[in-house]
């Protein structure tokens, strides 16, 4: 496994901002789940803090909501 170094981490920050993807990409960077991801809201805001309290799993064809792991 390859990790990126701390100038490839930095220049990829930077060459992000404007993507549309740009959220999605700083999450991929901050290492939540999966279920974790989908459970976000905007709600869950708080003065620029992201609070991530719960998850949202697929269980057949209905999806459900708990608190994460």
């Amino acid at each position: 496994m390859q990790f990126w170094t701390q100038d490839q981490s930095r220049a990829f920050r930077e060459h992000v901002p404007g993507h549309r993807l740009y959220a999605l990409f700083l999450l991929s960077l901050c290492g939540p789940r999966r279920s974790e991801i989908m459970g976000l809201r905007w709600s869950r805001i708080e003065d620029g803090t992201l609070h991530i309290r719960r998850g949202r799993v697929a269980v057949g064809k209905d999806v459900e909501e708990d608190d994460p792991k």
